[in-house]
């Protein structure tokens, strides 16, 4: 029985411009690229490490490493792969290392069938929410070129946590009226501040507030969904299956990174 290949390379993707949120900057991120290879046919993953969750390329290609030999050869299905992937007793367990070993099989999955995943899956041609557009925090003015530079999308996701956040809206307010969404990214700190600043985007034409408080505070978050005139999403509270009956005190929402719960088997079970 033929058995697959597996390779991998760390690739530095350098961004058009410095992308900024409250916890920091960045101008490159070191994604890990995955291929497996069987029969001819090649699928690809990616992992994308997030220092938030303590994540490095290193981590990811040192996960890679310790895969067991002919890990992939068994596989027969998304739930299966998906299983074995919980169950292995890798050290540190790199969540965005899981999530690119499972796209890459299923990538193989799809093209060794010749059908895309939704079809395997036996879903209806799939039709996705609107997705917004992410404009990184910088100057007022930088901010308003950003919106000016994206006019062709209908919903921008703006980030926030500052202490210049009315500052930030009103100018962007200034050159579009197109709903928002907004991403503190845990940058209000406390109850009081998190309720002043949603009072305020109320009246903005913002369509949900993600993450405005840390990620621990979930009694904070309780008390602030139930005030809360705008719709609450989780991000950096939510850790997965685990945490789910927790995050729906707090949260309307979920925003279900892959990187983050390491599976797309998983975020569908979400």
């Amino acid at each position: 029985m033929s058995r697959f290949e597996i390779n991998w390379e760390v690739i530095p993707l350098k961004l058009k411009e410095v992308f900024t949120i409250s916890r920091g900057s960045k101008s490159e991120v070191p994604n890990v690229f995955l291929s497996i290879t069987k029969n001819g046919i090649t699928g690809y993953g990616e992992a994308g490490p997030n220092t938030r969750y303590d994540e490095t390329a290193d981590k990811v290609i040192q996960y890679l490493e310790a895969l067991p030999e002919g890990f992939f050869d068994s596989i027969s299905s998304a739930d299966e792969i998906a299983t074995e992937l919980e169950v292995l007793k890798i050290s540190p367990n790199v969540q965005s290392a899981k999530a690119a070993i499972e796209m890459a099989w299923m990538d193989w999955w799809g093209k060794s069938k010749e059908q895309p995943l939704w079809k395997l899956w036996g879903n209806d041609l799939p039709v996705g929410p609107v997705t917004s557009y992410t404009i990184g925090l910088d100057t007022p003015e930088k901010m308003q070129q950003k919106i000016r530079a994206a006019d062709q999308y209908p919903v921008y996701k703006i980030k926030l946590g500052t202490d210049r956040d009315r500052e930030i809206i009103e100018a962007i307010r200034d050159v579009t009226d197109k709903p928002l969404r907004v991403d503190a990214n845990e940058g209000w700190t406390t109850l009081e501040q998190a309720r002043k600043e949603i009072e305020f985007l109320s009246s903005q034409n913002v369509e949900l507030i993600e993450q405005p408080m840390p990620a621990k505070e979930f009694d904070q978050m309780k008390e602030l969904k139930k005030w809360s005139p705008l719709p609450l999403a989780a991000d950096e509270s939510f850790i997965g299956d685990e945490n789910l009956a927790q995050i729906s005190e707090a949260f309307h929402i979920i925003n279900i990174k892959l990187m983050k719960i390491g599976s797309l088997v998983k975020a569908r079970n979400v």
